[in-house]
């Protein structure tokens, strides 16, 4: 099977296909493929259902070429995001592990829409005569019947489809491990831990279990390293986690090294998996491997251009390894890609989506930029009104500019309907101490 051998137009789902232009279209919206997506494309129509292996299409889309590992991630990732399909839960491209990739969409040819057809029939009959009226009412009967048949068959096809495939019971079994886990609390990441162990007894090849337990476990010695009846305190960085010196202990680097190889095990199972890469990223960048820990987090950012979790990891490695200005423009990255993901993932972006603001003021603050550091802690008390870190670091930045009494009014808001901030109390006092010397 090859990509030359599908029509240059045809129809797969909701969306229309047009090889000549590069584009899809569904009625209401357009989108432009590149052109090795579109062939990818093409290659997975010409066999619908088809398993279509790693090596089948490497050789198809780029022939005598050498090629990076994960172009073909890349290009699977492109195109499920064209056709706006979720690979969790996905209606054209389905992953196999260990097996490859196939289209499971309805495919059908698509050189003539059907419904002007028709309707080009139906005016033709109003101006001929009774009986090649009478005939051509026969042509639409029989072309609308042929249509009937044709969505029964498909009907029944995906029904069949949806019969034959097994059940997953875990997959409720992941979607509540990894809501444990973004609660980033000790017990809720134990409690994720325990669940991802419970699906890979059964399922040993799991992705989303292995890159889970593989973030779980590198959680667990990054934050809280210590035995609980030992001590409560929790390091919330890995940088802060490196200074203190604990993950290179032997006891850390047995689990973390236990969590790089579950997460390479879920990229070999799906090497689309953004998540599996970042995962990877983490549990190297504990070890101290910073570059390897880059390129993992700059695969996982190709693989989804809004991977913010990947960003901000990014972020810190690089300011780790020195490189303040990339770290700096990572977080702006990760911050954007929160925005444009807002309305659909509110619950995992909000806890951060103001603190990420902050952040990225102090840092422009570090460097003396004080303008840019205003405007973004203004942004993060746009986004969350009264925010406490945000409203004290721009009073801070207001009372050194000399602005003292919108300074104030910050911190008397905050101090009198949230909770009381040293830093504004000493503000405060330090405003009424002025005042009284003059």
């Amino acid at each position: 099977m090859t990509y030359q051998a599908t029509p240059a137009r045809f129809a797969v789902g909701k969306w229309t296909v047009d090889a000549a232009t590069g584009e899809l279209f569904d009625g209401e919206s357009r989108v432009r493929l590149e052109p090795k997506t579109m062939d990818l494309l093409r290659l997975l129509a010409s066999g619908p259902d088809h398993v279509f292996s790693r090596e089948h299409i490497m050789t198809a889309l780029w022939p005598d070429v050498v090629v990076a590992d994960d172009a073909l991630a890349r290009t699977v990732f492109k195109l499920r995001r064209a056709l706006g399909d979720d690979v969790k839960s996905s209606q054209y491209i389905e992953t196999l592990p260990k097996r490859g990739y196939r289209l499971i969409a309805n495919v059908r040819n698509n050189t003539l829409d059907s419904t002007s057809e028709v309707n080009d029939v139906a005016r033709s009959a109003a101006i001929v005569d009774p009986v090649r009226r009478t005939r051509l009412h026969v042509i639409v009967a029989l072309t609308l019947a042929i249509g009937l048949l044709a969505c029964g068959g498909w009907l029944i096809r995906s029904q069949l489809r949806n019969a034959a495939a097994p059940p997953d019971p875990d997959r409720a079994l992941v979607e509540r491990a990894d809501d444990f886990y973004y609660q980033y609390s000790r017990a809720d990441n134990e409690a994720a831990i325990e669940l991802y162990e419970r699906i890979l007894v059964r399922e040993p090849d799991r992705a989303e279990a292995l890159r889970g337990l593989a973030n779980a476990l590198t959680q667990r010695m990054i934050r809280w390293p210590q035995d609980p009846r030992k001590g409560a305190h929790e390091f919330t960085t890995l940088t802060s986690s490196l200074e203190n010196g604990h993950l290179r202990e032997p006891s850390a680097r047995r689990t973390l090294e236990r969590a790089e190889l579950l997460a390479r095990r879920a990229i070999a199972m799906d090497p689309s998996d953004s998540l599996s890469h970042r995962a990877l990223g983490l549990a190297i960048a504990t070890q101290s491997r910073f570059d390897q820990a880059i390129a993992e987090y700059r695969a996982a950012i190709a693989i989804d251009a809004d991977a913010w979790g990947a960003m901000i990891n990014l972020s810190e490695t690089l300011q780790l390894t020195g490189r303040a200005d990339e770290s700096l423009s990572a977080l702006i990255d990760a911050h954007a890609a929160m925005t444009r993901l807002y309305s659909r993932d509110k619950q995992h972006i909000l806890p951060y989506y103001a603190d990420l603001a902050v952040l990225i003021g102090k840092r422009h603050e570090q460097e003396n930029r004080h303008s840019e550091a205003e405007a973004w802690f203004r942004r993060a008390l746009a986004q969350a009104p009264l925010h406490p870190a945000a409203t004290v670091a721009l009073a801070e930045v207001l009372a050194a500019s000399g602005r003292r009494a919108e300074a104030e009014d910050l911190c008397i808001a905050l101090n009198t309907r949230v909770s009381v901030q040293p830093a504004c109390t000493a503000l405060l006092a330090s405003a009424s101490a002025i005042r009284t010397d003059k």
